[in-house]
């Protein structure tokens, strides 16, 4: 078959003879035409990327538009799925192990790399405790509720050579303390990610997130230890949390998670996206900024199956669970448990609220992440009276500076 220049000519009509065709196809190399291409591709973004230039220019003065232009790049940049999916496909057929600081783990999954010399968790230990003490003074228990991140604690993940650090350590350590302060915890590390099938069996492929499934079992962990605290039988082991009365639906492919969007498609593939829909009758109304949202079955009212339409690049399928903002309230119409419980959260919990909201009389969410205080936090915690406060978050968090509550660590540190 001839090369690429010979056949284009050939298309176009153009005659030369063939011993003087075979030199020239000889002498242009295929790094050659690679590299037409590459130049061809780079003035192509150019031309792109000149009106946000000049508008750049134009707004900020001509010195300061490099960074404007920098700034909006995610935005404008053209193609640039097409781009991450191609430096993703590129990384695995060369067969690196990190592609823009996500590392490919031993099973194929994805990764954050995770350093130890990050803050400590003495911070968040001391914030905690202060938390879990300025709730008990309002007369209402608290909950400490560790979930796990995808790293089994056996290992066995991690590429032979590569740093073996595990944020789940510290989470078991951070557990150990609180308890040792008095607050009542509850640990699911070592059920959800003790062992090295435990990461593909509860984790996405190509997200930090669980899976429906472990956060089903999540919140019947979670219901029973309340059961406890409340003294509340009707949360031991009520039937709406049995998956014999959920029915599970899958979406194939339907899933790139946040490690997945940054390293595109073809370095570690997609994930099929589950979720659960009761096979009982639900009456529950949900209220997010002091108005009613929505409301009936849990499929319309609860889940949110908007995220699903989006482009691939761009879905969040997870958020299906629900976002991150404050005081989303669930109100049950048929409740098993007169319980209300308030939830001082991040991203894991959604779906464990969603599937207690068919339990309970009502939940409550707050992520700290929203909240300018500490006070405002407890002030949120006052107007809602819960019977129960329960604080349930990944182990990243505590080492965001968002969920570090207590007045006196704010002071000091």
């Amino acid at each position: 078959m001839p090369f690429l220049p010979a056949r284009i000519l050939a298309e176009l009509g153009v005659w030369m003879p063939s011993e003087a065709l075979g030199q020239m196809t000889d002498r242009i190399s295929g790094r050659a035409v690679f590299a037409v291409i590459v130049l061809l591709v780079l003035f192509g973004m150019g031309a792109a990327l000149a009106p946000a230039a000049w508008k750049a220019a134009e707004s900020v003065g001509v010195g300061e538009a490099p960074a404007a232009l920098r700034a909006k790049l995610p935005e404008q940049f053209p193609c640039k799925y097409w781009f991450v999916d191609l430096n993703g496909g590129a990384c695995r057929v060369a067969g690196r192990r990190l592609c823009n600081d996500r590392m490919l783990c031993a099973d194929g999954s994805l990764d954050a790399m995770c350093a130890a010399d990050g803050p400590s968790v003495d911070r968040f230990v001391e914030s905690t405790a202060g938390l879990a003490d300025s709730i008990r003074q309002l007369g209402m228990p608290f909950l400490y509720v560790q979930a796990p991140c995808k790293r089994p604690l056996e290992g066995g993940l991690t590429p032979a050579g590569w740093p073996s650090f595990n944020i789940n350590d510290e989470a078991l350590r951070a557990v150990s303390e609180l308890k040792g302060r008095g607050v009542r915890t509850l640990d699911l590390v070592r059920t959800l990610a003790g062992r090295r099938k435990d990461a593909a069996t509860n984790f996405y492929h190509t997200d930090h997130h669980w899976r429906g499934r472990a956060a089903f079992k999540a919140a019947k962990l979670v219901s029973r230890e309340l059961a406890d605290v409340l003294g509340d039988d009707s949360l031991r082991s009520p039937p709406q949390l049995k998956v014999e009365n959920w029915e599970r639906r899958v979406e194939k492919g339907a899933f790139l998670g946040s490690h997945g969007r940054r390293t595109g498609r073809f370095f570690a593939g997609t994930d099929d996206f589950e979720y659960f829909v009761p096979k009982f009758k639900t009456n529950i109304w949900r209220y997010m900024y002091g108005k009613l949202y929505a409301y009936g079955e849990f499929e319309k009212s609860v889940l949110d199956m908007r995220f699903l339409s989006r482009e691939l690049h761009e879905r969040n399928a997870y958020g299906v669970y629900g976002t991150d903002r404050n005081e989303v309230i669930y109100v049950n119409k048929r409740p098993r448990s007169q319980a209300k419980l308030l939830f001082v959260k991040d991203s894991y919990a959604n779906p464990v609220v969603d599937f207690l909201s068919t339990v309970c009389r009502e939940v409550v969410k707050v992520d700290p992440r929203r909240c300018e205080s500490r006070e405002e936090l407890l002030r949120i915690v006052e107007k809602h009276r819960p019977d129960a406060v329960v604080m349930l978050v990944h182990p990243v968090a505590m080492r965001n500076e968002k969920f570090v509550f207590a007045e006196k660590v704010a002071k000091t540190l």
